[in-house]
């Protein structure tokens, strides 16, 4: 499944490649051994992405606060927990970025380093206490580079939480999480905001076989389409 998010472009902190750098006006991706020293400051800048959404920003996630144009990690105090602390309703949690610095704890090992059965964690960080945010593909920050976007689709997969359906002879419960490759990095596609013809009527007819429509129901779809399209 896809879920809308938007795209952060922000002044880099790090300049740890990948970065974006904008020289008058103009996007371009520096892969590697980008060295500061050589940027014109008044007339270049780096720049990092940030892919951001609504998503619920619990303790130790990533996160933007547009009033401030920063990148900040909720961490709180054992105080803010007991006082209920929340963040403003303008921050949106940052699910991916070109930015490697920005790492979290492992969610197989929560920072301790070995897994539930006492062995070395492979369950998000392959044997390391933490690990970096998703990272956003090179094919799409070339294609922002030259066509810069404000939204997104960013694919995310469903996947079973624990076993206890499944040992009643069940279902296992169901959730969903971002989708990420071997590499870490997300799935991203632009957002569509035109058609065809031929691509809504493939549209239409998808839904048509999907639901079965048949006989009158076939008919009358058939017949909409040629009047409307």
């Amino acid at each position: 499944m896809k879920k809308k998010a938007k795209i952060q472009l922000l002044k880099a902190i790090s300049y740890k490649t990948p970065l974006i750098t904008k020289y008058q006006g103009t996007l371009e991706l520096e892969e590697k051994n980008f060295d500061p020293k050589y940027m014109d400051p008044l007339n270049c800048t780096a720049h990092h992405l940030y892919i951001i959404d609504d998503s619920e920003i619990k303790e130790g996630d990533w996160y933007y606060w547009p009033a401030t144009k920063t990148v900040q990690r909720l961490k709180l105090t054992e105080l803010e927990r007991e006082l209920g602390k929340s963040l403003s309703k303008d921050c949106k949690k940052i699910i991916a970025t070109t930015d490697p610095e920005l790492r979290v704890e492992c969610d197989g090992c929560k920072g301790k380093g070995v897994g539930e059965d006492g062995r070395c964690c492979t369950k998000g960080c392959g044997g390391f206490t933490v690990k970096r945010l998703p990272q956003i593909p090179q094919s799409f920050i070339e294609s922002y580079c030259n066509n810069p976007i404000e939204k997104v689709l960013v694919e995310y997969e469903e996947y079973a939480v624990g076993n206890y359906g499944i040992s009643l002879g069940g279902e296992p419960d169901i959730d969903i999480r971002l989708k990420v490759n071997s590499h870490n990095e997300i799935t991203v596609h632009p957002i569509k905001d035109s058609w065809t013809r031929d691509e809504v009527e493939t549209l239409i007819r998808k839904y048509q076989d999907d639901h079965g429509a048949m006989g009158g129901a076939s008919t009358f779809v058939s017949n909409w389409i040629e009047e409307n399209l």
